[in-house]
């Protein structure tokens, strides 16, 4: 049995192409896009979903446009203030980060951008980030106490 394998959108789509080019069943799907049979037929059986979420939301200009355009500098920027605000101790909630980013999302002239829940939830995914409790004692640890 083949392991469970994400796909992308962009990947789902292929897959569906590909199925309604060559007419192929489920078992010649998993083998070519190396995914289970189980998986394969999922996205066959909803592939009319799937290519409606795809031609409403998925394309790929938009993905482009946020790996290396507007979206990256966003992105980029977030990740840094994040990176530093918590090096501080400093307990960062998820409305706290959509509130940073829309600030960085004006100042670089991106009025369209949207801090969605959506987007907060795929930012943590993508940087693997957990809201979870801080604890403070590594920052109150005497240091000249530590080195002796």
């Amino acid at each position: 049995m083949a392991p469970r394998k994400s796909l992308t959108l962009k990947e789902k789509v292929d897959m569906i192409d590909y199925h309604r080019r060559e007419k192929c069943g489920v078992r010649k799907l998993s083998e070519v896009f190396k995914i289970g049979k189980t998986q394969a037929a999922e996205i066959v059986k909803k592939q009319d979903e799937l290519l409606r979420d795809w031609h409403l939301n998925g394309n790929e200009q938009r993905i482009q446009q946020f790996q290396s355009g507007s979206g990256a500098l966003i992105n980029k920027a977030v990740i840094e203030w994040f990176s530093r605000i918590r090096s501080q101790n400093v307990p960062v909630s998820g409305p706290m980060i959509q509130a940073k980013v829309l600030e960085f999302a004006a100042e670089l002239g991106d009025s369209e951008f949207k801090a969605s829940n959506g987007w907060l939830e795929k930012f943590r995914k993508r940087h693997d980030i957990k809201f979870r409790s801080i604890c403070g004692e590594s920052s109150s640890v005497d240091m000249e106490t530590v080195t002796n």
